[in-house]
């Protein structure tokens, strides 16, 4: 069902996907093999219809959907039961924070990190990307700044030892170079 599920996601085929979930609702609680579940990838692959589809038919799971989602009060609550989420990994290998950066989550990165979340924590996957490399991934000036100003090390090393001035470089996001480099 996975290479099914990634064919649909891949191609772009959201009616596609959406009628399978209609005719199976347990497939709204699908899981791939790295540990992202059907909303995760949703998000992961831009598919805004499917996302609306999913939380249409379900609320988050877990508090990394809940930030993926941008669901603040959700993310409060998971929080709230069990405060150490606030710096565990995912099962595909990302913190609360470092999603809320891929994401430009602001509000929740900022709940995250006035709760205390480490801001320098990388993921525990293959990627060894830090939050500050996920914000700016996402050209996100904002979360960037805010990271920075929570102790983001601006020289932090990921996969093959690209730092995030490289990225923003890279990017051509001229603004977030400046910070980083202040």
């Amino acid at each position: 069902m996975e290479a099914i599920i990634y064919d649909l996601l891949k191609n772009k085929k959201t009616d596609d996907l959406v009628n399978e979930l209609k005719k199976d609702p347990k497939l709204l609680s699908f899981v791939d093999s790295r540990g992202a579940s059907l909303l995760m990838l949703s998000y992961y692959f831009r598919n805004e219809e499917l996302s609306n589809y999913i939380l249409s038919q379900r609320k988050p799971n877990d508090i990394y959907e809940s930030v993926i989602a941008g669901d603040l009060e959700s993310t409060k609550s998971f929080l709230s039961d069990d405060k150490q989420l606030l710096n565990k990994h995912s099962r595909d290998g990302f913190t609360p924070l470092g999603f809320a950066a891929f994401f430009s989550r602001t509000e929740i990165a900022k709940y995250l990190l006035g709760q205390g979340a480490d801001a320098n924590i990388p993921s525990n996957n293959d990627f060894k990307v830090a939050p500050i490399h996920s914000s700016v991934a996402a050209k996100s000036l904002e979360v960037t700044q805010l990271l920075l100003e929570h102790g983001a090390n601006p020289d932090a090393q990921q996969q093959n030892d690209v730092t995030p001035l490289h990225a923003a470089a890279h990017n051509n996001s001229i603004e977030i170079v400046k910070s980083l480099l202040k």
